[in-house]
């Protein structure tokens, strides 16, 4: 479960993982898994497209 790429304009996104882990790719090519405690704050000011799904 989760989200395929989409884009974003203009925002400030901030992912907080509570239980679980979650894979994160975009457009940049930048990737990674956030786990429990873990925060992510992503910029999209000029425009990105990302994923996030389910670590499985």
């Amino acid at each position: 479960m989760g989200f395929e790429a989409h884009p974003h304009r203009d925002m400030e996104i901030v992912t907080w993982v509570l239980d679980g882990s979650l894979v994160h790719r975009d457009s940049q090519g930048d990737s990674g898994v956030i786990h429990p405690g873990l925060a992510q704050r992503m910029s999209a000011g000029t425009g990105i497209q990302h994923s996030e799904k389910n670590d499985s």
